[in-house]
């Protein structure tokens, strides 16, 4: 297990020069250098947290979850290239990132995730990450510009070409994860630190808080 610990951390260094050169070569001004070197800080912090985790405790999954959200977040950021290749298959994977991250933060400390409701919002946001991008590039021929993108190719699995059903499809998403499931998530993070013992709600508070913020903020820009 420690080398494919050594082996993620190679591979994150790796991806996170290249996930900043793609943002700042190919989305113009839609970034700037400071922001694409924040957003791979950010994927940097949950890998780095997840192999010192996965070294601590091995036989605990939350470690092998957070590097893997890390990695993941890096990734995301290569569906900004211009290569159709590149674009589509880093397209159809990019919003399971944010699933792998939320299942990261619902399955603290424990590596699993507690509660019905949990596990629910959970499989939803799976399905949801991996079913919309692919819907989207089965339609999307490149005539339309897609929210949060630079200019971008034509999908390699379209089949109907229609760029406006792309892009309504992209505001479903959006509305549906960042509006009502990253809700859901604050509601259940809070819920669970009103229920939580003082000493559990100590340990769960740091992160949680910092989850709630950034759902927040996901929030805002699904509605806004």
């Amino acid at each position: 297990m420690r080398a494919v610990r050594l082996l993620l951390a190679a591979a994150g260094l790796v991806l996170g020069v290249v996930a900043y050169r793609v943002q700042v070569d190919n989305l113009g001004e839609s970034t700037t250098p400071a922001r694409a070197a924040a957003i791979v800080a950010v994927a940097w912090s949950f890998l780095v947290a997840g192999l010192i985790a996965w070294s601590r405790r091995p036989g605990n999954r939350l470690g092998p979850l957070l590097a893997t959200a890390g990695i993941f977040l890096l990734l995301r950021q290569l569906r900004y290239s211009h290569d159709e290749l590149v674009f589509t298959v880093f397209f159809l994977l990019s919003e399971v990132s944010y699933a792998l991250a939320a299942h990261s933060v619902l399955a603290y400390p424990s590596g699993e995730v507690v509660g019905r409701a949990e596990r629910s919002l959970v499989r939803v946001g799976y399905a949801a990450t991996l079913l919309f991008p692919l819907a989207i590039l089965l339609v999307y021929d490149g005539s339309e510009q897609l929210r949060y993108m630079g200019a971008t190719p034509e999908s390699l699995l379209v089949i109907w070409e229609n760029g406006e059903l792309a892009v309504a499809l992209q505001k479903a998403f959006v509305v549906f994860v960042w509006g009502i499931l990253a809700s859901l998530f604050i509601a259940l993070i809070v819920r669970r630190l009103v229920r939580a013992t003082p000493r559990a709600r100590r340990l769960l508070a740091p992160l949680g808080l910092a989850a709630v913020v950034f759902a927040l903020r996901a929030v805002w820009e699904g509605v806004f």
